[in-house]
């Protein structure tokens, strides 16, 4: 995975994000199906606005969760590439 620290992630066009209102759970909603993410994939997700980098979005969970930084950085470049891969996710640079 190459770094992406510095790219900006937002939504791809087609990806929309919605409350369950069955288990309040945070979905991605997409042409082929529903994503159902994690309370951690969500605060990511949540954050992705098209403004913020990747580390500016990783800076901010570390503080909120006072987590290892660079561990959530780990973890929320993983994400972002998982759903960019997925065709779910843009990384502008």
């Amino acid at each position: 995975m190459p770094s992406i620290e510095n790219g900006v992630p937002r939504l791809a066009a087609h990806a929309r994000l919605r409350d369950d209102p069955l288990t309040g759970a945070l979905l991605l909603l997409y042409p082929e199906g529903v994503l159902e993410l994690d309370e951690i994939a969500a605060e990511i997700v949540r954050r992705c606005d098209g403004q913020r980098t990747v580390g500016a979005i990783a800076g901010e969970l570390a503080e909120a969760f006072e987590g290892e930084g660079e561990e959530i950085a780990r973890d929320v470049a993983e994400c972002l590439w998982d759903l960019r891969e997925r065709g779910l996710m843009q990384l502008d640079p």
